[in-house]
């Protein structure tokens, strides 16, 4: 399977230097339970298997973040953009603020635009 390298590059990452070799041994034999259970079509196996090493490996999702208490992203790149952990804090008073700022650059954009068509001489031959 495609995801097998996941899993791999997860277990060499994660456990790095001699100091982590019974972590990393142990995360390798949790993703060898995993794919032995896909091997042999062993759907409670798998689900078993892949519960264990989530657990033991300490992964986690990410958090729910409200947006009226935190922010969780900064930009359309993060990460985090458009799941539970994205939120964006805008109090009511930077909306109504942004918004007025914008109604008056186009009331000027009108205004000009306005003054030069005003100002525009139209000869007919």
């Amino acid at each position: 399977a495609a995801e097998k390298n996941a899993f791999i590059l997860f277990n060499s990452g994660a456990y790095p230097g001699g100091q982590n070799k019974a972590a990393k041994a142990a995360a390798i034999e949790g993703t060898n339970a995993i794919f032995a259970a896909i091997r042999s079509k062993d759907a409670a196996g798998l689900k078993s298997a892949y519960g264990s090493y989530i657990s033991a490996n300490g992964i986690n999702p990410l958090p729910a973040v409200d947006a009226s208490t935190g922010q969780g992203y900064c930009s359309d790149y993060d990460y985090r953009v458009r799941s539970s952990a994205g939120a964006i804090y805008v109090s009511c008073k930077q909306g109504v603020q942004e918004l007025m700022r914008l109604l008056v650059s186009i009331e000027r954009h009108q205004v000009r635009a306005a003054s030069v068509h005003n100002n525009m001489s139209f000869s007919h031959r």
